[in-house]
């Protein structure tokens, strides 16, 4: 040490000492590989080994007239090989890799099989270290254990790689390691793929590594029944650990790597370098701590009134930063006592019966929407996860059908905004109070889209939310190119939501807005005569209202996640959802109401072709039949109405995009394609309306 200063780095001293020891015929010896592996006195091998480099492989067994070579792992870490051998069954990437980088002569000998390459069984784990080489016609065998691998390093003096071998020319040993390699030999598959083979032997080029060719190898697999027809649970959770452990490695390395950067002076004239001062380490104590903290990390929006929920992208748990020291994030997904889940369950239905109750027009469908938008709460932290999935199961494009935003729509007194404070609750949201009132406090698209961009996966609950956020713009001020954006984006990680209440008589947007959001409305209202009353009872709901039932539903739905079940329907991304919520009804003995949802709704949808019955039986005479169109005299509709311009902009987002005939906005006219629209609204003229419109036609 020099100047309170540590040279880490510093290269090692250039040693003498040689790295491979060899024991041959009982003495020390010094062998070269050519005499280890002498071709001129043996022509058969056969081996277990860990391989490194397909060019040391193929140089060393060229000169063999018969090869076979069991590729096994090199070194004991369980894990990491059982995965690896699972997971390799699925994906032959590295496979083709290694046929890609020998050299044709070797690629030859693999066709004709006189080099014959095997790999352990999916699950299988072959650790030995055997070399067998023989010759029948002079009747000279030979054995090589040890620690040594198949590779450069471990058969070169000059790295630093320390192995030894046992080298005995011995027929009876020969003999017993041969059974030894015969039985491992039962359980091993053919390494190189028939589309390697296929390929090479068509036009003598590199196999191109493609899904398309994984596909055909995997394909390939499946066939030859070299993947196992059952993947056990042991196997799934060995390659969650497996995922845990890699991603807390590339952590490890990551720190390593700034901490390094943080207490080393600049590299030196002979590149190395040096480790700064320990009191200039010292100042830096609360930097690397950060460093050494394990828990994951936040991105933080200045004035973010959310708790802040992280999820483990290994196990897909929760975890919850603590209020008090914002360093530490807790585990926040435990589950729970039955007791518990009764509980709450009872509170949600006593809450959502309550819009029945007390509606001046009672209506089973409304609780049902109130319990939808809970059921989308519940999820929000997963739907990055869904999304992600979707992109995977479908395709690119069918992402965008699985809504990162729940947009609750309600006339005044509709108790809209108590449904979302209730929400909030369950989710840990402080009485409702972390609720965003959107035109004080958020008001920017940039703002929403700088929230879901962090990787707090507690939903952005925002109370009236108004209606420029949907309208069309380019505006990144406003909404709708962000939510095309957000939505049209396949997550790669964790990433939030939003849920928000509007004005049900002002909402309308494109159709490419409201399809990549999850609308539900809420159109009756509270009876005013019954205030008093429906205070006091919501006030008993609140009573001990907690957090405890969405911890134990992110713990479900995270194992659900990590046992591969399925977690969504294209149909319905809130499937899984409503199987935890029912079996949460089973376990607890508590009746499922039977407003409870079972699908997905279709509010906007439903909106937007009463909206063109009523206007259509409303003002038929102009509605005029043109054969394949319609013309509709849209001034004349709106002749006596103010506010025009918004007016026909609310109908034209609530028109089915397949209707809009070509010559759409011509003059005072709409014209829309006859048949698509009368689908639309579901109407079907009568044999009179038909021979009229015919007639009408004529003149």
């Amino acid at each position: 040490m020099k100047g309170n200063s540590i040279n880490l780095f510093e290269e090692f001293e250039k040693v003498s000492l040689e790295s491979l020891f060899v024991v041959y015929n009982s003495a020390v010896s010094k062998m070269k590989v050519s005499e280890i592996f002498d071709t001129n006195r043996y022509n058969d091998l056969k081996a277990v080994s860990y391989v490194s480099s397909p060019k040391f492989f193929a140089e060393t067994v060229k000169s063999f007239q018969s090869v076979i070579f069991i590729i096994g792992i090199d070194n004991v870490d369980n894990l990491n090989k059982f995965s690896d051998g699972v997971s390799a069954q699925f994906d032959s990437e590295e496979n083709i890799k290694f046929f890609n980088e020998l050299p044709d002569e070797t690629k030859n000998f693999v066709i004709e099989d006189r080099i014959k390459i095997r790999y352990g069984k999916p699950g299988v784990m072959i650790h030995d270290k055997i070399y067998l080489l023989a010759n029948e016609e002079t009747e000279d065998y030979r054995v090589i254990i040890g620690s040594a691998n198949f590779s450069t390093s471990a058969f070169d003096s000059e790295n630093r790689h320390f192995e030894n071998i046992r080298i005995d020319d011995s027929k009876n040993l020969y003999e017993i390691y041969l059974a030894r390699f015969n039985y491992l030999l039962e359980q091993t598959n053919d390494y190189i793929s028939n589309v390697c083979r296929r390929n090479y032997k068509k036009d003598k080029a590199i196999v191109v590594i493609s899904p398309e060719t994984n596909f055909e190898a995997f394909l390939e697999n499946c066939k030859e029944q070299n993947i196992s027809m059952i993947i056990s649970e042991e196997q799934m959770e060995t390659l969650n650990k497996r995922t845990a452990q890699l991603a807390a490695e590339k952590r490890s390395i990551d720190n390593a790597k700034r901490i390094i950067e943080i207490v080393t002076f600049p590299k030196d004239k002979n590149g190395n370098l040096k480790v700064k001062p320990l009191d200039y380490i010292l100042s830096k104590k609360s930097v690397l701590k950060e460093i050494f903290h394990k828990t994951p990390k936040h991105k933080k929006i200045e004035d973010d009134i959310r708790e802040t929920l992280l999820i483990d992208s290994n196990n897909y748990k929760i975890y919850k930063r603590n209020s008090d020291d914002k360093e530490v994030a807790e585990i926040y997904s435990v589950p729970i006592s039955k007791e518990k889940i009764k509980l709450t369950l009872e509170k949600i239905n006593q809450f959502t019966r309550a819009y029945f109750d007390f509606a001046v027009t009672p209506n089973e469908i409304i609780p049902s929407k109130i319990y939808e938008l809970i059921l989308y709460a519940f999820t929000a932290p997963f739907i990055w996860k869904i999304r992600q999935k979707c992109a995977m199961t479908y395709d690119k494009s069918a992402v965008a059908d699985i809504p990162m935003f729940c947009i609750l729509g309600g006339v005044r007194e509709s108790g809209k905004t108590t449904a979302l404070r209730f929400a909030a609750t369950l989710l840990g949201q402080t009485d409702g109070k972390k609720v965003y009132d959107y035109s004080r406090e958020l008001d920017k698209a940039k703002i929403i889209f700088s929230m879901i961009k962090e990787n707090n996966v507690m939903p952005i609950f925002a109370d009236e939310i108004s209606l420029n956020f949907f309208q069309r713009s380019k505006s990144p001020q406003k909404g709708e190119e962000m939510i095309k954006s957000l939505a049209n984006e396949i997550p790669t990680e964790a990433a939030g939501t939003l849920i928000g209440t509007t004005n049900l008589q002002e909402f309308s947007s494109s159709g490419q807005v409201v399809r990549r959001i999850y609308y539900l409305e809420v159109s009756s209202m509270f009876n005013s005569n019954k205030k008093r009353e429906s205070v006091e009872y919501l006030n008993k709901v609140y009573e001990n209202l907690d957090d405890e039932l969405f911890k134990d539903f992110t713990f479900k739905f995270a194992q659900a996640i990590c046992n591969n079940e399925e977690i969504f329907d294209i149909e319905d991304f809130l499937k899984l959802t409503r199987k935890i919520f029912l079996n949460y009804y089973e376990e607890s003995g508590v009746e499922v109401p039977k407003y409870f949802p079972r699908e997905i709704f279709s509010d906007y949808e439903t909106r937007k072709v009463e909206t063109w019955r009523k206007l259509f039986f409303a003002n038929k005479n102009c509605f005029i039949d043109k054969g394949s169109t319609i013309q509709v005299n849209i001034d004349e509709i709106f002749r006596n109405s103010t506010n025009v311009k918004a007016q026909k902009d609310k109908l034209i987002n609530f028109l089915d995009e397949t209707c809009i005939a070509s010559d759409f906005g011509i003059g005072v006219n709409w014209f829309l394609k006859k048949d698509e629209f009368y689908k639309f609204i579901e109407y079907e003229p009568s044999l009179l309306e038909k021979f009229k419109n015919i007639f009408n036609r004529s003149d």
